[in-house]
């Protein structure tokens, strides 16, 4: 069942990239696909400074996910570690900013700041959710972390869901946001959780 509910969730994430890809300009999305790798990047050099090693690169619902080669890491090591790849769009986006107003860059700039932005958000499998978890470990019981990424992640989802409706209906526009924030959600609060006996 969980797999199911993964194939759907991911499904309709790549339903949302080719709409997006074949209803824009022909190099909007490589330049979203050159935000997403700057921001990678900033994972994996934050990640290399702090003496960890990626091993394994796969993909998520949420995005791209990279596999350390350290089972175990401090929690001030994982939030900065996290915290590297909306560094490097803010960076990339302010540099870029830099190169005039055209419309490629503008769309770059805000593209990549946008991204920093999003994936700061305290919602579960994002950068976000990473930093909360990892800060309020160092104070509460774990029981109480879940709980609390837990309404954090709701209520930014639903923020997203409800910001989607909202455009949609002012503008007829967003439909990819209202299909990402309806499919995380469902890869977040609806997929089946695998007991500890399984």
């Amino acid at each position: 069942m969980e797999s199911f509910f993964n194939l759907i969730t991911d499904a309709a994430l790549l339903t949302c990239t080719f709409i997006w890809a074949f209803t824009s300009d022909s190099l909007k999305p490589l330049l979203i696909i050159a935000a997403i790798v700057i921001h990678e990047i900033g994972h994996t050099v934050t990640s290399f400074l702090l003496g960890n090693r990626f091993k394994k690169l796969s993909t998520q619902n949420s995005g791209l996910k990279l596999h350390g080669n350290t089972p175990y890491i401090s929690y001030k090591a994982e939030a900065v570690t996290a915290l590297g790849g909306p560094l490097f769009n803010f960076l990339s986006a302010g540099a870029c900013s830099c190169f005039g107003e055209s419309g490629n860059v503008l769309f770059f700039t805000a593209t990549s700041f946008a991204l920093g932005i999003l994936n700061l958000l305290p919602i579960k499998e994002f950068d976000g959710g990473r930093i909360t978890e990892c800060a309020l470990s160092l104070f509460c019981p774990y029981s109480l972390v879940s709980v609390i990424c837990d309404v954090l992640s709701f209520l930014s989802l639903f923020f997203l869901w409800s910001m989607a409706v909202y455009l949609m209906m002012r503008s007829g526009g967003s439909i990819t946001l209202f299909i990402f924030s309806t499919s995380l959600f469902a890869k977040i609060f609806l997929t089946p959780q695998k007991s500890v006996n399984s």
